[in-house]
């Protein structure tokens, strides 16, 4: 997610709950569960913190988002609810922030409990 405050409110505006379960752990955990039988994902979770990386980037293709920014400060200025068009989400490609280009990284929480930024 482009927006912090839209990853923290997932369920409410309809969106994947990112900082619950990545889309990556429930596949490889789904995938894990069907081959073996076993269930691993409540194993796994218990053993990650949601994260939120600040990173740039100059790919053509990274440059979007503007027309979700100008809603998600109109919604935010108005303190009217925030729905999923107010952000966008960053497709990496399958590639990785470089170390030079991340701004900073924030652990939301260590007990895997909820959190609110203002939904």
């Amino acid at each position: 997610m482009l927006v912090q405050d839209i990853g923290a409110c997932a369920e409410s505006v309809g969106n994947h709950d990112y900082l619950n379960t990545p889309e990556t752990e429930g596949d490889i955990c789904n995938g894990y569960e069907k081959l073996y039988g076993e269930k691993i994902q409540s194993l796994i979770e218990a053993n990650l913190v949601p994260t939120v990386v600040k990173f740039w980037s100059e790919a053509p293709e990274d440059q979007c988002g503007l027309e979700s920014a100008i809603y998600y400060s109109y919604l935010t200025h108005s303190k009217m609810e925030l729905t999923s068009l107010a952000s966008t989400c960053f497709d990496g490609r399958n590639s990785i922030a470089q170390p030079n280009r991340i701004v900073y990284v924030e652990h939301l929480r260590s007990d895997r409990t909820s959190f609110s930024i203002g939904c």
